[in-house]
Protein backbone atom coordinates (compact mmCIF):
# COMPACT_ATOMS: atom_id res chain seq x y z
CA UNK A 1 0.00 0.00 0.00
CA UNK A 2 1.67 3.33 -1.16
CA UNK A 3 1.88 6.29 2.02
CA UNK A 4 1.10 9.79 1.29
CA UNK A 5 3.99 11.97 2.00
CA UNK A 6 4.63 13.19 5.46
CA UNK A 7 4.52 16.84 4.07
CA UNK A 8 0.80 16.57 3.13
CA UNK A 9 -0.37 14.67 6.30
CA UNK A 10 1.46 17.34 8.34
CA UNK A 11 0.20 20.33 5.77
CA UNK A 12 -3.81 18.88 6.29
CA UNK A 13 -2.86 18.84 10.04
CA UNK A 14 -2.04 22.64 10.07
CA UNK A 15 -5.57 23.33 7.46
CA UNK A 16 -7.30 21.57 10.58
CA UNK A 17 -5.90 23.25 13.62
CA UNK A 18 -6.62 26.61 11.48
CA UNK A 19 -10.38 25.68 10.94
CA UNK A 20 -10.58 24.91 14.78
CA UNK A 21 -9.28 28.08 15.99
CA UNK A 22 -11.36 30.24 13.74
CA UNK A 23 -14.62 28.41 14.64
CA UNK A 24 -13.59 28.86 18.31
CA UNK A 25 -12.64 32.60 17.42
CA UNK A 26 -16.41 33.14 15.95
CA UNK A 27 -17.58 31.46 19.30
CA UNK A 28 -16.10 33.64 21.61
CA UNK A 29 -16.64 36.70 19.46
CA UNK A 30 -20.31 35.90 19.45
CA UNK A 31 -20.67 35.45 23.18
CA UNK A 32 -19.11 38.55 23.98
CA UNK A 33 -20.93 40.74 21.98
CA UNK A 34 -24.10 38.96 23.52
CA UNK A 35 -22.49 39.54 27.48
CA UNK A 36 -21.09 42.32 26.83
CA UNK A 37 -24.83 44.11 25.55
CA UNK A 38 -23.34 46.89 23.34
CA UNK A 39 -25.98 49.89 23.44
CA UNK A 40 -24.50 51.98 21.36
CA UNK A 41 -24.72 50.32 18.00
CA UNK A 42 -28.40 49.44 17.02
CA UNK A 43 -26.84 46.82 14.14
CA UNK A 44 -26.86 44.71 17.83
CA UNK A 45 -30.26 44.46 18.61
CA UNK A 46 -30.91 41.03 17.21
CA UNK A 47 -27.76 40.28 19.70
CA UNK A 48 -29.54 41.36 22.31
CA UNK A 49 -32.61 39.42 21.56
CA UNK A 50 -31.01 36.20 21.32
CA UNK A 51 -28.73 36.81 24.10
CA UNK A 52 -31.98 37.49 26.51
CA UNK A 53 -33.18 33.95 25.06
CA UNK A 54 -30.06 32.06 26.30
CA UNK A 55 -30.15 34.20 29.83
CA UNK A 56 -33.66 33.90 30.08
CA UNK A 57 -34.19 37.12 30.67
CA UNK A 58 -38.19 37.06 28.59
CA UNK A 59 -40.90 37.26 30.92
CA UNK A 60 -43.04 34.62 31.32
CA UNK A 61 -46.10 34.90 28.88
CA UNK A 62 -47.79 31.60 30.07
CA UNK A 63 -49.05 29.87 32.92
CA UNK A 64 -49.36 26.07 33.89
CA UNK A 65 -52.08 24.47 36.11
CA UNK A 66 -51.67 21.71 38.01
CA UNK A 67 -54.26 19.31 38.72
CA UNK A 68 -53.84 16.29 41.14
CA UNK A 69 -56.64 13.80 40.82
CA UNK A 70 -58.34 11.17 43.13
CA UNK A 71 -58.83 12.81 46.31
CA UNK A 72 -61.19 11.55 48.86
CA UNK A 73 -60.20 8.34 49.58
CA UNK A 74 -57.25 9.06 51.98
CA UNK A 75 -54.16 7.82 49.72
CA UNK A 76 -51.32 7.57 51.72
CA UNK A 77 -49.28 10.47 52.36
CA UNK A 78 -52.01 12.82 51.25
CA UNK A 79 -51.51 15.54 53.78
CA UNK A 80 -47.40 15.13 53.31
CA UNK A 81 -47.72 15.93 49.82
CA UNK A 82 -50.32 18.95 49.86
CA UNK A 83 -47.79 20.63 52.55
CA UNK A 84 -44.86 19.89 50.90
CA UNK A 85 -45.64 21.16 47.77
CA UNK A 86 -44.96 25.20 47.36
CA UNK A 87 -47.02 25.93 44.44
CA UNK A 88 -50.57 26.47 43.99
CA UNK A 89 -52.51 23.26 42.98
CA UNK A 90 -56.08 22.84 42.05
CA UNK A 91 -57.18 19.79 43.66
CA UNK A 92 -60.16 17.29 42.05
CA UNK A 93 -61.60 15.33 44.76
CA UNK A 94 -63.63 12.53 43.97
CA UNK A 95 -67.38 12.79 45.66
CA UNK A 96 -69.41 10.30 47.64
CA UNK A 97 -66.12 8.62 49.27
CA UNK A 98 -65.54 8.25 52.94
CA UNK A 99 -62.56 11.36 53.09
CA UNK A 100 -64.51 13.91 50.13
CA UNK A 101 -65.29 16.79 52.51
CA UNK A 102 -61.93 16.37 54.58
CA UNK A 103 -59.54 16.22 51.99
CA UNK A 104 -61.87 19.07 49.96
CA UNK A 105 -61.45 21.00 53.48
CA UNK A 106 -57.82 20.30 53.89
CA UNK A 107 -56.65 21.40 50.30
CA UNK A 108 -58.84 24.57 50.87
CA UNK A 109 -56.90 25.65 54.11
CA UNK A 110 -54.15 25.39 52.46
CA UNK A 111 -54.99 27.87 50.28
CA UNK A 112 -55.28 25.05 46.88
CA UNK A 113 -58.30 25.31 44.40
CA UNK A 114 -60.88 22.63 44.86
CA UNK A 115 -62.81 21.06 41.89
CA UNK A 116 -65.03 17.17 41.66
CA UNK A 117 -63.85 14.53 40.04
CA UNK A 118 -66.80 13.00 38.89
CA UNK A 119 -66.92 9.30 37.93
CA UNK A 120 -68.17 8.82 34.46
CA UNK A 121 -68.26 5.49 32.26
CA UNK A 122 -65.84 4.47 30.28
CA UNK A 123 -65.48 2.25 27.04
CA UNK A 124 -63.74 -0.41 28.91
CA UNK A 125 -62.81 -0.88 32.58
CA UNK A 126 -64.35 -2.14 36.11
CA UNK A 127 -67.79 -0.96 36.51
CA UNK A 128 -66.97 -0.78 40.71
CA UNK A 129 -64.73 2.51 39.69
CA UNK A 130 -67.70 4.57 39.48
CA UNK A 131 -68.98 3.82 42.78
CA UNK A 132 -72.49 4.22 43.92
CA UNK A 133 -72.95 7.31 41.78
CA UNK A 134 -71.04 7.43 38.39
CA UNK A 135 -72.59 8.85 35.52
CA UNK A 136 -73.19 6.52 32.58
CA UNK A 137 -75.20 6.71 29.38
CA UNK A 138 -77.68 4.38 30.69
CA UNK A 139 -79.14 6.95 33.13
CA UNK A 140 -81.86 10.06 32.27
CA UNK A 141 -81.33 13.59 31.53
CA UNK A 142 -82.70 14.09 34.84
CA UNK A 143 -80.53 11.21 36.97
CA UNK A 144 -77.43 12.81 35.46
CA UNK A 145 -78.46 16.63 36.80
CA UNK A 146 -79.24 14.99 39.97
CA UNK A 147 -75.48 13.61 40.60
CA UNK A 148 -74.24 16.48 39.40
CA UNK A 149 -76.41 18.75 42.02
CA UNK A 150 -75.62 15.91 44.77
CA UNK A 151 -71.51 16.08 43.71
CA UNK A 152 -71.37 20.11 44.13
CA UNK A 153 -73.02 19.64 47.79
CA UNK A 154 -70.89 17.07 48.98
CA UNK A 155 -67.78 18.33 47.92
CA UNK A 156 -66.95 21.94 49.64
CA UNK A 157 -65.76 24.73 48.09
CA UNK A 158 -65.29 23.71 44.69
CA UNK A 159 -65.22 25.84 41.30
CA UNK A 160 -65.28 23.14 38.71
CA UNK A 161 -65.54 20.12 37.17
CA UNK A 162 -63.20 17.04 35.81
CA UNK A 163 -64.31 13.77 34.76
CA UNK A 164 -62.65 10.56 36.43
CA UNK A 165 -62.23 7.84 33.54
CA UNK A 166 -65.41 8.99 31.11
CA UNK A 167 -64.44 7.94 27.98
CA UNK A 168 -67.50 6.81 27.05
CA UNK A 169 -69.85 9.53 28.49
CA UNK A 170 -67.98 12.07 27.40
CA UNK A 171 -68.61 11.20 23.46
CA UNK A 172 -71.67 11.49 24.82
CA UNK A 173 -73.39 14.81 24.07
CA UNK A 174 -76.90 14.41 25.77
CA UNK A 175 -74.68 13.45 28.77
CA UNK A 176 -72.20 16.49 28.64
CA UNK A 177 -75.16 18.85 27.42
CA UNK A 178 -76.75 17.45 31.40
CA UNK A 179 -73.71 17.96 32.92
CA UNK A 180 -72.72 21.27 31.87
CA UNK A 181 -76.06 22.79 32.21
CA UNK A 182 -76.22 22.50 35.83
CA UNK A 183 -72.52 23.72 36.10
CA UNK A 184 -73.68 26.70 34.13
CA UNK A 185 -76.54 27.30 36.70
CA UNK A 186 -73.66 27.57 39.39
CA UNK A 187 -71.01 28.95 37.57
CA UNK A 188 -68.54 26.57 37.62
CA UNK A 189 -66.28 25.14 34.69
CA UNK A 190 -65.16 21.76 33.36
CA UNK A 191 -62.17 20.61 32.61
CA UNK A 192 -61.88 17.89 30.09
CA UNK A 193 -59.60 14.65 31.35
CA UNK A 194 -59.36 13.87 27.85
CA UNK A 195 -59.96 10.21 28.12
CA UNK A 196 -60.82 10.10 24.88
CA UNK A 197 -59.82 12.02 21.43
CA UNK A 198 -63.62 11.86 20.87
CA UNK A 199 -64.88 14.11 23.62
CA UNK A 200 -67.43 16.62 23.06
CA UNK A 201 -66.72 18.61 26.44
CA UNK A 202 -65.27 21.48 24.55
CA UNK A 203 -67.60 22.00 21.83
CA UNK A 204 -70.63 21.80 23.70
CA UNK A 205 -68.91 24.23 26.85
CA UNK A 206 -68.21 26.79 24.29
CA UNK A 207 -71.92 27.02 23.13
Amino acid sequence: MKRKPIAILLKKQYINHALLFIALGIVFLIFFYLIMEPKSLTTWKASNNLRALLFNEYKVKGKIAIIIDDFGNHGEGTKEMLTSIDRPLTCAIMPFMPYTKEEAELAYSLGHEVIIHIPMEPHKGNPKWLGTKGITTLLSTEEIKKIVGEAIEEVPYAVGVNNHMGSKATEDRRVVEAIIEVLKEKDMYIIDSKTTRNSVIREVAEE
